[in-house]
């Protein structure tokens, strides 16, 4: 067992996804510590398989708390929220989140009390109270630097880059943007936080028509992709923002079959981006003329999870409906 644990660690720094979930998930699970069934969630994660990495997380979080670890279990929690959040199961991720809550009370100082404000940040951001998420960004950075955790840095210097933007300072926001993709980009940022911020980074500078911005780290997350075998949850995603890339340098064809396969690449298992791939490919077709092909796209985008809006009202227009 000792050869698979120190297999394992070998396998997981060298971002071999696949080698990880081998490894470690040929080892009696009551054998693993929570440090090597963290390591499991991440590897299933990032294989695409949703229901192992929630197990896994699960089983890291009882094991913390087996040995007195308050901070890793609510380390844990904050995890199985975030990929429940990811599946659109938010009453079961709230339940996590109150959990860890619970475990951190008021008398534990830790890491995990500055992730548990990324979701109420998120939360802020989409209601359009971009001051309140700004506030909350600026808190979770400050515990960040406390205990000198660069994925929470990395979730609060994102947030407060989105909250800049819609607070109508953009100059300010894509500064805590590029400083926050150096992060990333050196390597100092775990798997999962560093596809979360490349794709978050990309679509906000894709909203405020930043192509270059859009095109220098769509290339980025392109090769960080291309070095990791295995890597499924944020390939589809990369080619939906190059599909947007290639709609607006022209190439309407280009764009068209690029979005294409990420539909096909998110579509099994079902990923939260697909909904956006398939308002790409609504918009293309609406763009074309093709209007039929348009109204399914975006019928497939709403019951993926995305708000068909503006491209479906003006669909309608353009039928002459409106």
């Amino acid at each position: 067992m000792a050869d698979h644990s120190e297999r394992g660690r070998e396998v997981f720094a060298q971002q071999a996804w696949a080698d990880t979930y081998r490894v470690l998930i040929q080892s009696p699970r009551a054998t693993l510590d929570a440090a090597e069934l963290e390591r499991l969630a991440v590897a299933s994660y990032l294989l695409g398989d949703d229901g192992g990495s929630l197990t896994a997380w699960e089983d890291a979080h009882r094991r913390h708390l087996e040995a007195g670890d308050r901070a890793g279990a609510a380390h844990c929690s904050f995890w199985l929220a975030f990929c429940l959040m990811m599946r659109g199961q938010m009453a079961h991720a709230g339940g996590w989140l109150s959990r860890a809550g619970g475990i951190i009370s008021t008398d534990l100082d830790c890491a995990a009390a500055g992730y548990l404000l990324i979701p109420a940040m998120l939360g802020a951001l989409e209601d359009g109270d971009a001051a309140t998420a700004r506030d909350l960004a600026v808190r979770a950075a400050e515990i960040a630097a406390r205990f000198d955790d660069r994925d929470l840095a990395a979730f609060a210097t994102l947030g407060l880059g989105q909250a800049l933007v819609a607070l109508g300072e953009p100059t300010a926001g894509t500064a805590r943007f590029d400083e926050v993709m150096l992060s990333v980009s050196a390597g100092d940022v775990g798997p999962i936080t560093s596809g979360i911020v490349y794709c978050a980074v990309i679509l906000e500078c894709m909203q405020i028509f930043d192509l270059a911005r859009a095109s220098e780290w769509t290339g980025a997350l392109d090769a960080w992709c291309a070095v990791q075998p295995g890597l499924v949850p944020f390939r589809g995603q990369c080619l939906v923002h190059r599909s947007q890339l290639l709609q607006a340098a022209g190439d309407w064809p280009a764009a068209i079959t690029t979005v294409e396969s990420a539909c096909r690449r998110l579509a099994d298992p079902p990923h939260p981006a697909l909904g956006l791939a398939r308002y790409q490919e609504a918009e293309l077709h609406r763009l074309a003329g093709a209007f039929d092909d348009a109204a399914v796209a975006y019928g497939r985008a709403s019951r993926d999870g995305y708000q068909p809006m503006p491209g479906l009202a003006k669909l309608e227009l353009a039928r002459g409906h409106g």
